[in-house]
Parts: structure tokens; sequence; C-alpha cells
């Protein structure tokens, strides 16, 4: 016979709210974000594919290889190393900056629009979230959360985040412009458009998390002038990252609308 001896153990207190967990999780990510930008200007070495398609073929291929500097929200630069495209691809139309957006960032700048991200410090006043299940990130627990404007008349979009346990790190960010912000912009063209944004992020020493590729795509349904229905694929790769750059002076006296999607 064996007896037992009943023991008393000391466990933390459990709270139970009514809120979603992934806000809760998101409202920690907003919290720990500034600690994980990078604490100065960086820059990156890019590869970009850009691809104009119709319904039926291929129109045009366009490679570049770059240079991209990143000094805050409104100040990015590039500097082409070298184009490549097929014959009737411009080749002066090769990208600009926003394409080469860093989603760890306040805004992105989006054909003279500026798109609020969800990692915006005032996040949780214009986006829902809502936690959709767990994920393996190289062993280890990450969320999926799901974001949505709270108004339809925001400047914001929705989609998903990939979040990192404990870190609070943001790993992916999936992203669809919505439809009140597209309608705000200068060009008509892109008012009966999808046009929709995708970005990874990993370590780089030292807690600083930075962006490692990109894709954006505008997809048109109804052209208002007549002219056939077109996708515009844009897929990038970014390496040789290099933290606390030294940047001229002339970097940050350009003034007018950031520099932004073509």
């Amino acid at each position: 016979v064996v007896s037992l001896q009943p023991s008393a153990i000391a466990m933390p207190p459990v709270v139970v709210t009514d809120e979603d967990p992934g806000v809760t999780i998101m409202r920690r990510v907003i919290e720990r974000l500034p600690e994980l930008r990078p604490p100065g200007p960086f820059q990156a070495r890019a590869y970009m594919q850009q691809t104009l398609s119709n319904d039926t073929s291929v129109v045009s291929i366009l490679e570049t290889v770059a240079d991209v500097s990143w000094a805050s929200d409104r100040h990015s630069r590039v500097l082409p190393l070298a184009l490549r495209g097929t014959r009737n691809e411009s080749t002066h139309l090769f990208f600009s900056p926003g394409q080469f957006f860093d989603g760890y960032r306040d805004y992105m700048y989006y054909n003279g629009g500026r798109l609020l991200l969800p990692t915006h410090p005032d996040a949780l006043e214009h986006y829902k979230f809502h936690l959709l299940g767990h994920e393996t990130f190289d062993d280890r627990v990450a969320f999926r959360i799901a974001f949505s404007p709270r108004r339809r008349v925001n400047a914001c979009g929705s989609g998903t985040l990939l979040v990192l346990d404990g870190e609070h790190a943001v790993l992916e960010l999936d992203m669809r412009a919505s439809d009140s912000f597209l309608m705000d912009l200068a060009s008509i063209t892109r008012r009966n458009t999808d046009v929709t944004f995708a970005q990874r992020y990993r370590p780089f020493g030292d807690g600083i998390w930075m962006p490692v590729d990109f894709r954006h795509t505008e997809t048109s349904h109804t052209d208002l002038l007549g002219l056939p229905a077109m996708h515009v694929a844009h897929v990038g790769v970014l390496s040789d990252h290099r933290l606390g750059v030294a940047l001229p002076d002339s970097f940050f006296q350009r003034s007018g609308t950031p520099d932004t999607v073509l």
C-alpha cells in the first residue's frame, strides 16, 4: 500500500479576458518593435525580377541588381548596378524604393499614397486582429494572426502576420491594400486593381530583424481606359545587409513625396 500525502503547488495566476489572443500578441509586437528595428541607416544588395503578363502570355521580363538604402520611413534610395530584360521592356522603368518596403516601419508609400502598416504604434486603433493558429518555425512556435481594417475608410490593408513566440518578432507579412486606400490614389488606373505586398524577416545579430525578400503584385480586372487586363509581379531577394552605414547629407535633402512603387 502506498500512501500519498497532499502537496500544495504554487502556480502563476491565469487571467481570463474576452480579448482575442491575436490582439494580446500584437500589443506585445508593437511594444517590442522599436527594439528590433535597425538603430540607424542600413543598406542591402537587391536582386529583382519584374514580370508583366496578360490573360494569355508573358509580355515582358526585366531583371535588376541594385544597392538599396533606407534611412527612415520617408527616405529610401536605389542605386542600380545592372539591368537586363526582354527587348520590349523599357530599362528606365526598372523599379523604385517603394517596392523594397520594410514592414517593420510604420508606413509604406505607394503611388502617392501612404498605407498604414499593422506594425504601426497606433495599429490597434485601426486594425482588427485575430489569432488563426500556430505553426512551427525552426523548432519554435510561431503564431499566424489575421488583420483587417476596423473601418472601410481607413488607408490600411488586410492579410496575415507570422509572429515568433517569445521574441514577438514578425517573421512574415502578407497584405492586400484596401479598396478605400486604392480609391484615394492619384492614378485612376489603380482604382480597379488588386495590390498585394509580402515580405519575410530574419535576425541579423544583436536582436535586429531585417527584410530578406519582397513580393509585390498588381492585377487589373476592369480597365476604365479600354486597355486589356494586366498582371505585374515584382519578386526580389535582399542580401549582404549592412548596418550603421554612413549616408551623405544629400540623402536627406530630397523633399516631397517619398519614393514609391512605379
